[in-house]
């Protein structure tokens, strides 16, 4: 990972001081964004970057200052595609999901971790999963058009939401 001088120096990005370990997150973040976009790209998978990530990139041209990790979304088929592919993650990555590894359960996301990181969450650690600075990555779900079907999707979600919360 190359980095470009001064970059982990201390400073303030819209009021918040942003220090050399919060950079050195944000440097092993766009590693991980590059090596994924290369795996997406190679098998046709489309993705994009959500929430704090594209606030950061619009409003800091770079993370959001008080965010330390990068979110994607991708379309259902493109996650579940994504996910048949764990096999063939090079090292020193991996994909997680609770699909791949049982003990993993991240709200029903994948994360694309950097096995030679540590960024453990208190919940987990006692796991024996991956546990690196890693992507976070969402499905986007079609959302019909018609309202009564819109909201009946969204009490069928609830329930699948509450039941998963339960487990």
């Amino acid at each position: 990972m190359e980095l470009r001088e001064g970059f982990l120096e201390e400073e303030m990005i819209a009021g918040y001081r942003v220090d050399w370990e919060v950079k050195r997150i944000w440097a092993v973040n766009m590693e991980l964004l590059a090596a994924f976009q290369e795996i997406c790209n190679a098998h046709g998978i489309k993705f994009f970057i959500g929430f704090g990530t594209l606030l950061g990139a619009v409003r800091y041209q770079g993370f959001v200052p008080w965010d330390d990790d990068t979110d994607i979304l991708m379309p259902r088929k493109d996650f579940e595609r994504l996910g048949s592919l764990a096999g063939e993650i090079p090292s020193p990555y991996v994909l997680l999901s609770s699909e791949i590894e049982p003990t993993f359960w991240h709200r029903g996301m994948m994360k694309f971790c950097h096995d030679g990181t540590s960024c453990i969450v208190w919940n987990d650690r006692l796991k024996s999963f991956c546990q690196g600075i890693a992507l976070e990555i969402l499905p986007m779900d079609a959302v019909p058009e018609d309202e009564e079907l819109r909201m009946e999707q969204f009490r069928k979600n609830a329930v699948l939401q509450k039941l998963l919360w339960m487990r």
